[in-house]
């Protein structure tokens, strides 16, 4: 596995919990959801996943610029 790739998923999976944590605590904080109704809430994983899927995309062209190998 190239460089490039495994600093993108690594980036990608340490997005991806610190916007989960911020998103539960929005919602269990902020709008009185309860938590597990938060957990299991689309609105809750559908942004996570589409920003996590740019934010890893965006990382793979920066990292594969950085790390030209393979």
């Amino acid at each position: 596995m190239s460089t490039a790739l495994r600093l993108t998923i690594t980036s990608m999976i340490t997005f991806m919990i610190l916007f989960f944590i911020v998103r539960i605590v929005f919602s269990v904080g902020m709008r009185d959801v309860p938590l597990l109704e938060a957990l299991v809430s689309l609105e809750t994983w559908l942004p996570i996943v589409i920003f996590g899927a740019f934010y890893g995309l965006i990382m793979f062209f920066i990292n594969k610029k950085k790390y030209p190998e393979g």
